[in-house]
């Protein structure tokens, strides 16, 4: 909470946080919460015995209505003390205020989502933000195989196929979904595809929204609702080994006295298919994974301002394919999210509303190659994640955008008989960023063998339209 003799009258809310481990250990996920709720969730580096040390800061204004009371914070990050890992994790967590004019894009109420929700009759918008994260047999989500070739070589491959789902539900019924960015925890693949070059959004894991204002004439009717999460594979399965959590941020309308709010319009649609052909005698399996989803919304909501109609509709591809050698030794993954999410007001990217274009791609070659006396393993990446957000801006729409590319290729090698093995690797990372009333931004960034070769940062002139 802010110091009493400052008050609450912040517009911008940041954290940092510093992370410091000597000693062997294993890359680490962390989550930060606020009255129960979570606000943060990150990872570690990997480190090394020689030590190694992190800071990041992240924005977390969308959640500035939590700071305004007093509650607890707690910071969960676990750890494993045994006789091969040793490394003790330090951490310093900062708050920072910026005082001035809170925006009106911070909500009024924020609740935690779970299996008894209900806001104030008044509310007028709400929106869901959703963490969800693989963990165990699940990290590498985006390279098992559709189920009915888990066994092909005589072994257990991790199925459910390499398309994953979050669904939140309303009641039971499917409010919007979540096709999960494919994040690489800094031990993840090859460990020196990592050394001083994090992967993307390690430090900074996203939330996603999905509007649910269409909704509000359910949620608002003074009862418990339902709003679940869930993860979804091949064949409708459910699945475990997901950290899944999320928050309902509520707007309300104090002047509305007869609030009204009725859906004119749901539909949902979507498949997944897998195709493949094995050659058991040479080792060898071609898999594909497809998918598409849409998700359609509108309700008609009475504010004290009149009547708005709000829209929340998804429109999402997915592919995958995979090309397996020498008995799964040798693994090459080609994987594409594409998405376009639009959040409407009165039909318009007006107010608060918005169109958001995402495009995840990401392509993996890996080798694992036993030997007699040790094991080594390598592999080639590029990963991306590119992002378009428009906006309204005055009388003409804008676009927000991230556009982030990393390029890498390691090699690991350890005996047996070791505790730890060796890692090498190179990669580099090209990054753009355009904000509204910012000057966009781009770097380029190279690393080889744990050191940074090149760093080239700048900004980019700006052409004001008038």
């Amino acid at each position: 909470m802010p110091p009493l003799a400052c008050g609450y009258d912040f517009r911008r809310v940041l954290l940092n946080l510093t992370t410091v481990c000597m000693g062997t250990q294993f890359d680490r996920i962390a989550f930060i919460r606020l009255h129960g709720i979570e606000i943060w969730r990150t990872s570690t580096l990997e480190p090394r015995r020689s030590g190694s040390w992190s800071s990041f800061t992240r924005d977390v204004t969308a959640y500035s209505r939590l700071f305004q009371s007093p509650g607890e914070v707690t910071v969960e990050l676990g750890n494993l003390i045994d006789e091969n890992y040793d490394g003790v994790f330090n951490i310093t967590l900062e708050v920072i205020f910026d005082y001035g004019a809170m925006g009106s894009d911070v909500a009024d109420l924020i609740v935690g989502i779970s299996e008894e929700v209900s806001v104030p009759r008044n509310s007028v918008r709400a929106v869901a933000k959703i963490f969800a994260s693989g963990n165990a047999g699940e990290e590498f989500w985006y390279t098992n195989v559709p189920e009915e070739f888990t066994d092909m070589f005589g072994t257990d491959l991790p199925g459910h196929s390499p398309f994953r789902e979050v669904r939140l539900k309303v009641d039971g019924r499917i409010a919007g979904v979540v096709w999960p960015f494919p994040v690489i925890f800094t031990g993840g693949i090859v460990p020196g595809l990592w050394r001083n070059i994090v992967s993307i959004d390690c430090f900074d894991l996203q939330e996603h929204e999905i509007n649910l204002s269409p909704w509000l004439g359910i949620l608002t009717d003074g009862k418990q609702h339902d709003v679940t999460l869930a993860v979804f594979g091949q064949n409708e399965k459910e699945l475990g080994d997901w950290y899944l959590s999320g928050s309902l941020h509520v707007w309300i309308d104090e002047d509305l006295k007869e609030p009204e709010c009725d859906m004119v319009e749901y539909s949902i649609s979507g498949d997944v298919h897998t195709s493949g052909a094995v050659d058991a005698s040479r080792g060898e399996a071609q898999m594909v994974t497809t998918a598409s989803r849409q998700v359609v919304a509108t309700s008609r909501i009475k504010t004290s301002w009149g009547w708005t109609v709000r829209t929340w509709q998804q429109s999402l591809l997915f592919r995958n394919t995979q090309v397996l050698a020498h008995r799964g030794l040798v693994q090459n993954v080609t994987h594409l999210t594409t998405g376009m999410d639009e959040s409407l007001l009165n039909d318009h990217y007006i107010g608060d509303g918005y169109a958001l274009r995402y495009n995840y791609p990401f392509s993996l070659n890996f080798t694992f190659t036993p030997m007699a006396e040790a094991f080594s393993f390598e592999a080639e990446l590029a990963h991306g994640k590119h992002v378009h957000r428009e906006i309204p801006r005055y009388l003409w729409p804008r676009e927000e955008a991230l556009q982030t590319t990393q390029v890498g290729k390691a090699l690991y090698r350890r005996r047996y008989d070791a505790k730890s093995g060796s890692t090498s690797g190179d990669t580099k990372q090209d990054y753009f960023e355009s904000r509204r009333n910012d000057q966009p931004y781009r770097r380029h960034v190279y690393a080889h063998n744990g050191s940074i070769e090149d760093d080239d940062p700048r900004f980019i002139a700006r052409f004001l339209r008038t």
